[in-house]
């Protein structure tokens, strides 16, 4: 099988295993999915079964009465996670730059996020409406964007790959 990528694999589960050892250089790219593509949700659930570790973000961040140190949860991140729920980091109060966290946190392991916003070209990362506080549109650089598409057959890769270089 040859993926979009052009990495030849068995199956897109080899596929994928080429992508976790490609975010293992320890150089800060990370894996983003688009999670505003129609078929996100299933192409989610199928990576999900390929990380060995998966992180609800808000779920773990608002888990007591204030909101948790987020510099301290990704700094303890140690083998390859999927992050998901990515939505409190763009709370406007906590002045994040989301993809600097991500890319900081992909020098220490390998990352895939899936992003809360759009991806509209590679590099176009948004988040939220314009003129809403929450509102961001990021320019992306070192990041592979994973594009979630339909699919009739298990076999079948549930994403494209499109490499942003940094």
């Amino acid at each position: 099988m040859t993926g979009s990528d052009g990495w030849r694999a068995a199956s897109w589960q080899d596929m994928w295993q080429g992508v976790l050892a490609e975010l293992s250089k320890g150089d800060g790219t990370f894996a983003a999915v688009d999670g505003s593509a129609p078929a996100a949700e299933a192409t989610v659930e199928a990576i999900e079964e390929q990380m060995p570790d998966v992180l609800q973000v808000g779920r773990h961040l608002t888990a007591g009465d204030e909101l948790g140190d987020v510099d301290r949860l990704f700094g303890s991140l140690v083998e390859p996670t999927l992050l998901l729920d990515l939505d409190v980091l763009f709370t406007p109060r906590l002045h994040l730059n989301v993809l600097t966290l991500l890319r900081n946190a992909a020098r220490r392991t390998p990352i895939v996020a899936v992003w809360p916003g759009a991806i509209a070209r590679a590099d176009a990362f948004t988040y939220s409406e314009p003129g809403r506080a929450d509102h961001r549109s990021e320019i992306a650089r070192g990041v592979l964007v994973i594009r979630p598409r339909s699919v009739h057959f298990p076999d079948e890769p549930p994403f494209t790959i499109e490499r942003v270089p940094s």
